[in-house]
């Protein structure tokens, strides 16, 4: 059954939910999109997904969150391999 917007879904419809259906939801970029999953859960319509669209949301939701929040560059300790190897060349030149 062809639907031309989310909200025309009759109610006790199965629908398959894409990894954008939870990406703009989440990121608040469709309101059709979450009142879909609103429909959904409240069983006004029956939503359907696979183990790969949940992988595919979390890894874009860990790809958003990465460029809000960077994560932190540690520098290198004492013990470093780099250090080390010319800590090594240092006492071979005395």
């Amino acid at each position: 059954m062809a639907v031309d917007r989310l909200a025309n879904l009759p109610a006790g419809a199965d629908a398959f939910l894409d990894a954008n259906i939870f990406i703009y939801t989440f990121g608040g970029q469709s309101n059709e999109c979450r009142d879909l999953l609103r429909r959904g859960a409240t069983e006004e319509v029956f939503g359907i997904t696979t183990l790969e669209v949940i992988d595919e949301v979390t890894h874009r939701l860990m790809l958003e969150s990465s460029l809000i929040f960077p994560p932190r560059v540690y520098q290198r300790n004492r013990f470093s391999p780099a250090r080390q190897h010319s800590a090594d060349r240092s006492s071979l030149a005395a």
